[in-house]
């Protein structure tokens, strides 16, 4: 037999550079076995593919689990995290994006917006109503937001997302916001809307 061809069940003959050698040591001394390369491709892609449709391991917490303990994309990922952990990653990375955000924007730090937020029970200043608006990637409600005079950075408040953006929309004016009232009072006497 030539040693630059070598034969395969699966594929016939092959040339020396498509085998792999794998050296195994017998009782009567060193043998190199031939393997096939498209065998071998085939077979650990199989085990691969067997193995992670049953179970995945977690970056994180070093557990093995279940498919459904993962989101999709994280599955697939080398770096998969599960649920568990994801959620965790979040919440740890809410916190230092809040602290830092809230420092770089307004110079206030969490313990700041969090005295300003017990001194207003809680509520929107303005409304007087918790944050509805959920956030969509952590389904949690959105934090109040911090609203301040854009001409001098004064803060002068904690707002709901709707009451923020209702300042901002009528450009803080209080001339365009009375004539709002006005106007909305004058389709009440009309219509009794």
């Amino acid at each position: 037999m030539n040693l630059t061809v070598k034969i395969c069940k699966n594929h016939g003959e092959l040339s020396i550079n498509e085998v792999y050698k794998k050296k195994r040591i017998n009782l009567n001394g060193l043998i190199i076995d031939y393997k096939c390369r498209y065998c071998e491709r085939a077979n650990s892609k199989k085990k691969r593919d067997d193995l992670r449709k049953k179970i995945s391991p977690c970056t994180i917490c070093k557990l093995h689990l279940p498919k459904s303990k993962f989101t999709d994309s994280q599955f697939e990922s080398r770096y998969s995290r599960c649920k568990d952990c994801q959620l965790n990653e979040n919440n740890r990375v809410y916190e230092i994006r809040k602290k830092e955000n809230l420092k770089r924007k307004f110079g206030l730090t969490v313990d700041d917006y969090n005295n300003k937020l017990k001194e207003q029970n809680y509520v929107c200043e303005i409304c007087k109503n918790p944050e509805t608006v959920v956030h969509f990637r952590s389904l949690r409600p959105m934090r109040l937001s911090v609203d301040h005079n854009h001409n001098n950075g004064k803060i002068r408040g904690l707002l709901c997302l709707s009451c923020n953006q209702l300042i901002g929309h009528a450009k803080e004016s209080k001339s365009r916001l009375q004539e709002s009232i006005n106007y909305l009072d004058k389709y009440i006497i009309i219509h009794g809307d």
